[in-house]
């Protein structure tokens, strides 16, 4: 996926004041409450010792110039086919599968070509996209969901409601897509409205319950059988 120099630039500035609020060095901020590690391709568990992480934190020199710095990198390990390595696909939506009876699904609206991917008139493609991707799994597979677009009315939308009852709020998943791309449109340049939000809230943050305010959507977390797709 493509992201814009500003995204990181939002996750240095909110890692360095988490670390004081949570009393951590910046690498340690870095780790803990950014995107970053994913985004590099360090991998989806999170190891300090990763020696593409331990290289990045190698070349911080100073603060000023960090959003460079990670912007370089990431353009220099191909950050932009970064992602989840999908097991399924249909047009927008997509599944990684966690087990034999359990998949996860993702949404990749920077693959939509033309309008935006949940404009009223998408809407129909996109829901036939999400019942073609689940048709052919086994009526009892758990699918699962995790993101802040749980929030958006026309998202909601294409779920049937038995998936859209069992949605809990979560604590923030700092390090994860499903936290930190409310912040982005679908092109990779940020939200101006959000980067917004976030900065004015960002600067009164003086505790973590706090730093969660910055987000302006909780990120919710939902389970159903395929069964209630195929319905």
């Amino acid at each position: 996926m493509n992201v814009s120099p500003e995204f990181f630039e939002l996750q240095i500035r909110f890692a360095i004041r988490a670390g004081a609020v949570a009393g951590l060095d910046v690498e340690e901020a870095l780790l803990r409450y950014t995107n970053i590690y994913v985004r590099l391709g360090c991998g989806v568990v999170v190891d300090p010792s990763s020696p593409r992480w331990r290289s990045y934190l190698g070349g911080i020199t100073e603060l000023d110039k960090l959003p460079g710095w990670t912007y370089e990198l990431w353009e220099r390990v191909g950050g932009r086919t970064s992602g989840p390595v999908l097991h399924s696909r249909q047009g927008c939506f997509g599944f990684t599968r966690a087990s034999a009876q359990h998949v996860h699904l993702h949404f990749v609206a920077g693959e939509n070509k033309g309008a935006s991917a949940l404009s009223p008139e998408e809407l129909p493609a996109r829901a036939s996209e999400l019942r073609e991707l689940l048709s052919a799994l086994p009526a009892d597979t758990r699918v699962h969901g995790r993101s802040w677009m749980y929030n958006l009315k026309r998202y909601r939308s294409l779920f049937p409601y038995e998936y859209l009852e069992t949605a809990v709020p979560i604590e923030p998943p700092w390090q994860r897509l499903p936290l930190w791309g409310q912040l982005l449109h679908a092109d990779g340049s940020v939200r101006q409205g959000c980067r917004a939000y976030f900065l004015d809230r960002l600067a009164l943050a003086t505790d973590e319950a706090a730093l969660q305010t910055c987000f302006r959507y909780p990120v919710y977390e939902l389970s159903a059988p395929a069964a209630v797709f195929q319905r």
